[in-house]
């Protein structure tokens, strides 16, 4: 169930960027939200990822330490 809602969360963001983006004047404050936007994303991917391998091998110190970071 979590899963879905972080899925819902990240298309609810794109789409919320989408709309500041289409509707901002000020082309320095557009392109600094998407990036701050893109920034999440990506970041909340290799999160997924890393937690994917966390549950896939659950007493792996290596996979614990890289989703403390």
């Amino acid at each position: 169930m979590a899963a879905r809602d972080v899925a819902q969360a990240l298309r609810s963001l794109a789409s919320a960027a989408r709309g500041v983006a289409a509707n901002t004047t000020d082309p320095h404050a557009r392109n600094a939200m998407l990036d701050c936007t893109a920034d999440v994303m990506d970041k909340s991917a290799s999160l997924i990822e890393e937690t994917k391998r966390a549950i896939a091998k659950p007493g792996d110190p290596d996979s614990q330490q890289r989703l403390a970071q």
